[in-house]
């Protein structure tokens, strides 16, 4: 899969709760052109800064390998620009941490 991500300079700041409820239903839709248009170019992920859809590819591997694998929200908390959400997956539970500027993912940490 080959995706180009999109940079908008026109983006106007949002609530990141309802981007990430976005994200994430992207990613379970699998509709990785949605998902990656939340998403900054670049972007850093698990410290590393990558490109956009490097990340996005990488989310697209691992539904691909496990099919029915889906997020599911048991808790978020928003404070300004970052989201932390507990989830979870057929794999368990997942932590993530988020943080968003002009209503992209900037910034991506997580733990299964």
């Amino acid at each position: 899969m080959t995706l180009t991500a999109v940079r908008s300079n026109n983006a106007r700041p949002t609530d990141v709760l309802p981007a990430y409820r976005d994200f994430l239903d992207a990613c379970n839709a699998r509709d990785w052109h949605t998902a990656l248009s939340l998403v900054h170019d670049p972007v850093r992920v698990q410290g590393v800064v990558t490109s956009a859809a490097d990340y996005i590819d990488g989310i697209a591997r691992l539904t691909a390998e496990h099919p029915g694998f889906v997020w599911t929200v048991g808790q978020t908390i928003a404070q300004g620009d970052h989201v932390a959400a507990r989830l979870r997956t057929p794999a368990g539970p997942e932590l993530a941490i988020y943080s968003w500027r002009d209503g992209q993912i900037v910034e991506y940490w997580g733990r299964a």
